[in-house]
C-alpha cells in the first residue's frame, strides 16, 4: 500500500492564475490559450504557506506606482537626531536631498529709515519646517556682495589643497550672475512687487546651488544650525549670532574697568521650552537652559547698562 504524499514540506507554494480550466482540452485549444498567454499582461500572484512574502505585480502602472511610492518615503524630511553624535567632518545644517524654498518676500516700508526704508521678512520652507527671516537692504547687500566674491576667488588658481577641492566643486555647477541689489530709495511703490520677486529668485538660486549654499554666510543668513532641522528637538525660531561674557555672572574687581572681560561669539538657537548656544566653528552645544518658572530675560540700558546687551537666567544659571 503507497503512502500519500506529504504536502506539509517547508518549500515554497507558488499559485498562478492563468485562466486554464482543470478540464482536459484538445491540442489546438491548449496550443491557443498558451499563444494568448504569451501576448496578454496577465496578473501574477505569488505567496509562501507561511504567509511571510506576498508580492502582486499588475502591469507595469502598479511597479511604478510602487516605485515613486518608495522615492516618497525615502526622502528625508527632518535631519535624525542620532546623526548629531556621528563622528563626520561637517555636521549637516540642511536636510540631505531636499531644497530650500523662498516661499514668499515681504517688502514694508519703515519711516524711521529715510535713505533705504524698506523692511524684507523672507519665509523660507526646508523639509516640515517653515521659518522667517527679518533683513534690510544693507544685510542683503552684503550677503550678495560676499557670494560674488566667493565665486570669483574660487576661479583663482591658488595652489592649496582646499581651494582645489572648492574649484573642482564650482567647475561642476553653474554660477550665479546678477548679484545685485539698487538701493531702496531708488524703488518706487508701484515696483514694490517686482522687488519681491526680484529678491525671491536671487535667494533661491544661491540656498539650492551645490557649492555656495554650504559657505558659511549662506548659513548664518538663513538662520541655520546642525540642531535647527531635528523633529525631535521642536520647531525652529530665531538663530544667530550673539557675543557671550565668558565666566556668565562671574566679575572680577576689575570688571568695571573693561579689563580681563572675554566675549566669546555663540550660535544662540531658541525652541519651545530651552534655548542654547552652540560653538559656531564646530558645533557642539556648549550650554543649554530650559524656560523654567525663574526663566528671565532682561534688556535695556537700566539692567544691562547697554541698548544692545541683554541678561538670560534661569533656576540653574
Amino acid at each position: 500500500m503507497s503512502k500519500p504524499e506529504d504536502l506539509s514540506s517547508s518549500g515554497p507554494l507558488t499559485l498562478r492564475f492563468t485562466g486554464v480550466d482543470d478540464e482536459t482540452t484538445s491540442d489546438e485549444e491548449t496550443e491557443e490559450k498558451n499563444n494568448n498567454q504569451k501576448h496578454a499582461t496577465s496578473s501574477t500572484v505569488s505567496t509562501t504557506r507561511n504567509g511571510d512574502t506576498s508580492n502582486l505585480a499588475s502591469n507595469h502602472c502598479y511597479e511604478h506606482n510602487n516605485n515613486s511610492m518608495n522615492l516618497r518615503r525615502n526622502q528625508l524630511l527632518s535631519i535624525p537626531y542620532k546623526t548629531y553624535f556621528e563622528r563626520r567632518e561637517r555636521h549637516w545644517t540642511f536636510i540631505p536631498s531636499t531644497d530650500v524654498v523662498v516661499v514668499s518676500v515681504a517688502v514694508s516700508r519703515e519711516h524711521h529709515f529715510r535713505l533705504n526704508p524698506f523692511l524684507y521678512t523672507i519665509t523660507l520652507k526646508h523639509g516640515d519646517f517653515n521659518w522667517t527671516i527679518t533683513k534690510k537692504y544693507k544685510d542683503l547687500v552684503i550677503f550678495f556682495e560676499r557670494m560674488n566674491v566667493f565665486q570669483k576667488t574660487a576661479a583663482l588658481p591658488i595652489p592649496t589643497t582646499s581651494h582645489r577641492e572648492i574649484r573642482r566643486q564650482m567647475s561642476h555647477s553653474h554660477a550665479i550672475q546678477g548679484l545685485t541689489l539698487k538701493p531702496d530709495m531708488l524703488v518706487d511703490d508701484s515696483d514694490i512687487n517686482d522687488r519681491e520677486k526680484l529678491v525671491a529668485e536671487k535667494l533661491n538660486s544661491i540656498v539650492n546651488h551645490p557649492v555656495l549654499s554650504l559657505h558659511n554666510e549662506c548659513i548664518k543668513f538663513v538662520e541655520s544650525s546642525p540642531l535647527s532641522f531635528m523633529r525631535e528637538l521642536g520647531r525652529k525660531y530665531k538663530e544667530g549670532i550673539v557675543k557671550k561674557l565668558s565666566g556668565g555672572y562671574r566679575q572680577s574687581c576689575c570688571a568695571n574697568i573693561g579689563a580681563r572681560i572675554k566675549w566669546l561669539k555663540r550660535w544662540l538657537i531658541t525652541k519651545d521650552s530651552w534655548i542654547a548656544y552652540l560653538n559656531p566653528k564646530t558645533g557642539h552645544v556648549r550650554a543649554v537652559m530650559l524656560v523654567d518658572r525663574f526663566f528671565h530675560v532682561r534688556t535695556g540700558r537700566l539692567h544691562t547698562g547697554s541698548v544692545k546687551k541683554l541678561y538670560i537666567f534661569n533656576l540653574s544659571r
